[in-house]
């Protein structure tokens, strides 16, 4: 059990160190999706 805990903690710590990088990641993954879906609706039409 002190295992998981141990697991879900290191895994708590990577997340809090990287998080600026996961964040503006996301962020370039929802702008590029943005525009990607714009230029579908525009063929479509």
């Amino acid at each position: 059990m002190s295992n998981t805990i141990l697991d879900n903690t290191s895994l708590f710590t990577l997340t809090y160190k990287w998080r600026r990088k996961i964040i503006m990641v996301s962020f370039i993954a929802a702008v590029i999706a943005a525009v990607v879906s714009l230029f579908i609706t525009n063929k479509y039409k």
